[in-house]
């Protein structure tokens, strides 16, 4: 009987206890926050075999409890405090993404879980020195000079897994996940914000007028298609062959891509774009690995992820925040 525990309530965690569910191969599922937005959660997850809980994973004197009690057997781990420029307490960064993350890890040590999956973050990599002229793969430099203090607690989160694989067997990776859209309770990070407030604006006005708008292509992935990686993951039968994977769609998406799926979810929208501002440089994260090492590859297009996403912001429009006005 597998019994799994979802930590991180937020875009990708609600996301992971929906898809989890479907497969029907868990008796339960827990999804821990420490304040789990219920009200919230219950738009995404649907499912009798889902136990929505509190659960402070800085608090080892809760976390080795709950694995015993609960009889967890695997392990999808999204809980992290998120980089934004705007948060000043410097602590939580180090409580959740590291001390909260070796809780976890201790306690699956001594449950003996059977999978364990990390979710780390494709910020880790150094892209201030020489540009990428193809995917990048997952031996890409890592953490250059302006690297923030939640880049340094993800990989130092990659590193406390790696060091659980190799010291005491822990059948665990890391996951580094791009940049995720989808519908979350807390927009708290600019690139998902940004994302969010544009399908949102075209959603409750059915009009999108700017007079000029960056381009941000980016490898963007919906959230139903990165918990499906996830609990593809977790149900892989055998050893991970690799510590770190990569999860994305694989190409790059800009706003051009994404007006073009907006105008199909809503036939009516109307656009005014002045300018499209073209902001650099951007690169698509290399999933060969993720594809031949565990079979997994992402199935989500464009236009059935932003369809969905919009048809629930029409089904739940109190939970809509940022709409351009």
């Amino acid at each position: 009987m597998k019994t799994l525990l979802i930590t991180g309530a937020g875009t990708i965690g609600n996301m992971v206890a929906a898809q989890a569910a479907a497969t029907q191969e868990f008796a339960r599922i827990y999804l821990a926050d420490v304040k789990p937005h219920r009200d919230f959660i219950a738009t995404i997850v649907d499912a009798p075999q889902v136990e929505v809980c509190s659960l402070d994973i800085t608090d080892a004197t809760e976390v080795m409890p709950f694995f015993i009690e609960n009889g967890i057997t695997h392990v999808i781990d999204t809980a992290c405090i998120p980089h934004n420029a705007e948060f000043r307490n410097l602590r939580a960064y180090v409580d959740v993404n590291a001390y909260g993350l070796a809780n976890l890890l201790e306690a699956a040590r001594l449950k003996g879980v059977e999978k364990y999956v990390s979710c780390s973050s494709n910020a880790v990599y150094d892209f201030s020195g020489p540009k990428p002229t193809a995917p990048v793969h997952e031996e890409w430099p890592i953490l250059g000079p302006d690297a923030t203090l939640y880049d340094h607690t993800k990989l130092l989160g990659e590193k406390l897994v790696s060091q659980y694989r190799q010291f005491f067997g822990l059948p665990a990776a890391s996951f580094r996940l791009t940049v995720i859209y989808g519908p979350c309770p807390a927009l708290n990070m600019g690139s998902k914000t940004w994302f969010h407030n544009v399908i949102s604006t075209a959603a409750v006005k059915r009009a999108l007028a700017f007079e000029s708008i960056p381009r941000r292509r980016l490898c963007w992935m919906y959230s139903r298609d990165a918990a499906n990686a996830l609990v593809h993951a977790v149900l892989f039968e055998k050893d991970y062959p690799s510590p770190v994977y990569n999860v994305s769609s694989g190409v790059l998406i800009g706003i051009e891509e994404i007006i073009a799926a907006l105008k199909k979810a809503i036939p009516d929208l109307k656009v005014s774009i002045g300018e499209i501002k073209d902001v650099g440089w951007k690169y698509p994260l290399d999933i060969i690995r993720l594809k031949d090492e565990l079979g997994f590859t992402p199935r989500y297009t464009l236009d059935k992820a932003i369809g969905e996403y919009v048809a629930w912001i029409w089904k739940h429009p109190q939970y809509v925040a940022g709409a351009v006005e």
